[in-house]
């Protein structure tokens, strides 16, 4: 209504302000609205299309995320309006040809992992296989997703009424109203201890194999992108010196690529073996070490534009990674003169 949007902008544009200050503006999103029934009910999407809308005019740059699980997402009536599509990860919902065409249109896609999808599709419940979390990122890595959503890690309430489930021993998972979750749904990380303590206890939670197996997908993603580094860096010596050697080391960096994914099954189906995933990833990683490339440092996080009170300390932060040895070196400069003493990741600027 007319009020909520004069007021939104005085609450959103502060905020989004104080965000790009600090640097996270590459790292922020607008989770605005959760599953709208924009398949079925109009007035769902008119809102949705609306709200959306509302964020880009006052804060130009953020970027909005829709989850959602209707038969026909992403949606075209969208289209322009959001940014981070999340679809639900299930035989029923999920559209790799639609997700392309919105990737290629710029958008991201982070598929959307929640009381579905069901087996053989990899969840992250108790009852499917430990390498379920796992494959999911390298089918993600063969996909070209963006990243992936998902609803909790640490859900331990159950039907109202019935006060708190411990997971320790009811790993059966219902919502709010009483619907099935199944085992473990929303639940990757435990209670520090098995049974209610009877003083105030604390500590941290205890992380579940379903936990450290998701981390492990993770790290072989990572290791997908180094390798993808290291064909880049190759294609671009092959284009300077292009010598019957240059062009071998090219054509094994992008072989043990495509290779290291011709496991991975689309549509998903069992089974999942580790061990299949685990000789990928030493094939991966021998492969970088064979070939023999000192691969660049590069610059994860630029520093960004900021504004301050004068008197006030303020600092620019960049961020900038490199394999193996010796770690990057970062010199600070100001009208292309280097500024004395000012090394390290973060420079700091007092009295401004």
């Amino acid at each position: 209504n007319p009020v909520y949007k004069a007021l939104y902008p005085k609450l959103l544009q502060p905020v989004y302000q104080h965000v790009i200050e600090k640097g996270w503006g590459n790292k922020v999103y607008s989770y605005w609205i959760d599953e709208p029934l924009l398949d079925n009910a109009p007035a769902d999407l008119a809102y949705t299309k609306d709200g959306f809308r509302l964020i880009g005019e006052n804060a130009p740059g953020l970027k909005r995320m829709l989850p959602d699980n209707n038969l026909d997402f992403p949606k075209p009536e969208l289209f322009g309006d959001v940014d981070i599509w999340s679809p639900g990860f299930d035989p029923y919902n999920f559209h790799p040809t639609l997700n392309r065409q919105r990737q290629e249109a710029g958008d991201k896609i982070w598929p959307y992992t929640y009381i579905r999808p069901f087996t053989p599709w990899p969840n992250n419940f108790i009852d499917q296989p430990a390498a379920c979390p796992r494959i999911r990122q390298w089918i993600g890595e063969k996909q070209g997703w963006d990243g992936e959503l998902y609803w909790g890690i640490n859900y331990y309430f159950t039907v109202p009424g019935l006060g708190t489930r411990n997971p320790w021993t009811t790993p059966f998972v219902r919502d709010g109203s009483g619907v099935s979750n199944g085992n473990g749904d929303g639940s990757l990380v435990y209670p520090p201890q098995k049974n209610y303590p009877t003083n105030t206890l604390i500590a941290g939670p205890i992380d579940s194999v379903r936990w450290e197996n998701l981390r492990e997908g993770i790290e072989d993603r990572e290791y997908f992108w180094l390798l993808q580094q290291v064909m880049t860096q190759l294609a671009d010596k092959y284009a300077a010196d292009p010598t019957p050697q240059n062009q071998l080391a090219l054509t094994v960096a992008q072989a043990t690529y495509t290779n290291a994914l011709d496991f991975v099954p689309w549509p998903p189906a069992y089974p999942y073996e580790p061990e299949t995933i685990d000789t990928q990833r030493d094939i991966i990683g021998s492969t970088i070490e064979a070939l023999g490339v000192t691969l660049k440092p590069i610059i994860a996080e630029q520093p960004t534009a900021k504004a301050a009170y004068t008197g006030d300390t303020a600092y620019l932060k960049v961020e900038a990674v490199s394999v193996g040895q010796p770690a990057p070196v970062i010199q600070w400069q100001h009208a292309g003169t280097n500024l004395p003493g000012a090394l390290g990741n973060r420079f700091y600027l007092s009295d401004v």
